[in-house]
């Protein structure tokens, strides 16, 4: 069993279908949604693994976004929670099932392929080689030229933030114990697999202000930051209007790849 397990098992517990169950930054999810709906303009049957409580699916949902969805998780609980509230939104395109992302004969679980994948912060919750056999299940459920939307945390970014932060007198970010963030070597070891078609990095002036300059001022008045500042959902007005004028310092990126081969 991952050693993340019984973490999320309390989150969906703790916090049912509320958005942090699976992030404490709504602001974050919300611009997710945002940078994501636009991509998915010609995908048909998406699957979402690591799905968590579901929240990606029923907001691309309520974007618009016309598809068959699946969604994919290795805690039951929190599957428990995305049945329970695809039941209260009567939805007849979406289904969940309890699955692990490394499991080797998940696409056995369907007689079909996916024109497209999304995994969102799946890979740092995997550690070692668990993460390279997720890309394989990947590429086993995909089409042929199929499409992975991978959006997951990178070190490099990650480093400057915290180099940001030194010099503002602010303790680093760390990495949650049963995280492993990716680098950028990483590509180079499924480049059988997966092209890169694009690379997007649309969070990065809300990550800078978010967790540097927020972090800061609320340092300077002793006091612990919130989600909700204004500087934070002045970010978020910029970002809305296409405004992200600070680049490279959001670990979290977007990477478009295509599936090479069957």
């Amino acid at each position: 069993m991952q050693d993340n397990s019984t973490f999320w098992q309390e989150q969906a517990k703790k916090f049912k279908d509320d958005v942090k169950s699976v992030n404490f930054d709504h602001i974050q999810e919300q611009m997710e949604i945002e940078t994501i709906a636009p991509l998915l303009s010609q995908s048909k049957v998406i699957c979402d693994l690591g799905c968590g409580i579901g929240q990606t699916i029923f907001s691309l949902i309520k974007k618009g976004v016309d598809a068959q969805f699946c969604g994919l998780d290795f805690t039951k609980e929190m599957i428990n929670v995305a049945k329970e509230k695809e039941a209260q939104l009567q939805l007849n395109n979406v289904a969940f099932y309890h699955k692990s992302a490394t499991d080797t004969d998940i696409a056995d679980l369907f007689d079909f392929k996916f024109d497209t994948l999304i995994s969102k912060r799946l890979l740092i919750n995997l550690k070692g080689d668990l993460k390279l056999q997720a890309i394989k299940n990947i590429h086993n459920l995909l089409v042929p030229n199929g499409l992975y939307i991978m959006v997951e945390n990178f070190m490099e970014p990650l480093d400057k933030t915290n180099q940001a932060r030194e010099v503002l007198g602010l303790d680093p970010i760390q990495v949650h114990h049963f995280n492993e963030y990716l680098r950028d070597d990483f590509f180079n070891k499924i480049s059988d697999l997966f092209e890169v078609e694009r690379q997007i990095d649309p969070l990065s002036s809300y990550y800078f202000i978010s967790r540097v300059l927020n972090a800061y001022e609320s340092q300077i008045k002793n006091e612990s930051p919130q989600y909700d500042a204004a500087i934070n959902l002045a970010s978020l007005s910029l970002f809305s209007n296409h405004i992200n004028p600070i680049s490279g310092y959001a670990p979290e990126r977007f990477i478009l790849l295509r599936k090479k081969g069957l």
